[in-house]
């Protein structure tokens, strides 16, 4: 069955999380939710984990910022969450930020992971 697009919110640590390419998840700000023209959208910021993409159309002028994730207080939720599950999980901080870059996963640094 389909789950429906808009859900109930849930905490953030309980809710599924994907990995999306960047070039599929770009194809979903091609087009202007507004006018339905053509419209570009770009990743404006990282933050760790998260991205932020502005979403720009030059027919109707409409613009619309999205995060990939919800902010607790000032950081991004997945990058609070990815350190707690390496330290939990008795995981090497090292070899487990390692084997994201050899994936080119977007992620955090060893900084952010001790912070």
């Amino acid at each position: 069955t389909e789950e429906p697009l808009v859900e109930e919110l849930e905490p953030c640590h309980l809710e599924e999380k994907f990995l999306v390419f960047k070039w599929q998840l770009l194809q979903l700000f091609q087009f202007c939710p507004s006018c339905h023209s053509r419209a570009n959208g770009v990743i404006s910021k990282r933050v760790g984990t998260c991205i932020h993409v502005v979403q720009k159309c030059k027919e109707c002028n409409f613009v619309n910022t999205w995060a990939s994730q919800s902010y607790i207080g000032k950081m991004p939720a997945g990058n609070l969450l990815l350190s707690g599950s390496i330290l939990y999980s008795g995981s090497l901080s090292s070899k487990c930020l390692l084997m994201l870059k050899f994936l080119n996963m977007v992620c955090i640094g060893r900084s952010t992971f001790f912070r």
